[in-house]
């Protein structure tokens, strides 16, 4: 027997989902496995579920897309991190670039959104959201060998199949795009400048995307 003494989740299994007693019901524990059961009783407070299957979970993609993605309106950036999520985009950063629109963001409502889209789409690891951060001071601080892609309109078009790497860190601005500048700085880092050919995307619709060919070419 499972007893999980939440609140927050009783009342998504009893008042959202409306799952009834005796009804089967699945849980995963973020370390790759889930857990078949029958929903036993709910309260307010708790759940007590009887456990009939442990199975491991192989939904979580084998490559790390780390989306740097400027801030952008909230019901905008919320979207990313959404579809993100379902897609199977695992780190999220939010950056603060010149043309931003926004400085900031609500964590612990962005923390609500990824963890009910990797339940949603059946995944297994919840994805990070990180702080948002200054341009300038994420791109010379990534320490890794992986491809590190900033997209923009001026960019060689990029070939999104990296079967040799594990992790690949993306960067998306905001409408308008990055300017002048932050594309100099970036090469300057030794980011790559890539595009999507002749098409000139939406921010949110540039990530979502370009982290979906990454995940479907690995």
């Amino acid at each position: 027997m499972f007893i999980l003494q939440d609140e927050a989740v009783a009342h998504q299994i009893s008042r959202v989902l409306k799952i009834k007693t005796g009804e089967m019901i699945a849980f995963f524990n973020s370390a790759g496995f889930d857990f078949l059961g029958k929903l036993e009783r709910v309260s307010s407070r708790f759940v007590s579920v009887k456990i009939i299957e442990r199975r491991e979970n192989k939904t979580d993609p084998k490559l790390d897309v780390h989306l740097h993605q400027a801030l952008i309106k909230k019901d905008k950036f919320e979207w990313v991190l959404e579809k993100g999520t379902e897609i199977g985009v695992k780190f999220f950063h939010p950056l603060i670039t010149e043309r931003a629109v926004k400085t900031g963001f609500k964590m612990e409502r962005a923390k609500k959104i990824v963890k009910e889209a990797t339940e949603q789409s059946g995944q297994d690891r919840i994805p990070e959201v990180f702080e948002a951060t200054l341009f300038k001071d994420v791109i010379g601080a990534i320490v890794s060998d992986a491809p590190k892609i900033l997209f923009d309109p001026n960019g060689k078009v990029v070939d999104f199949h990296m079967h040799t790497f594990t992790n690949v860190y993306m960067f998306i601005g905001p409408e308008g795009g990055f300017t002048e500048r932050e594309v100099l700085l970036a090469e300057k880092s030794g980011i790559e400048i890539v595009s999507f050919g002749s098409r000139l995307l939406r921010s949110e619709t540039a990530g979502i995307i370009a982290a979906s060919l990454f995940l479907t070419g690995n």
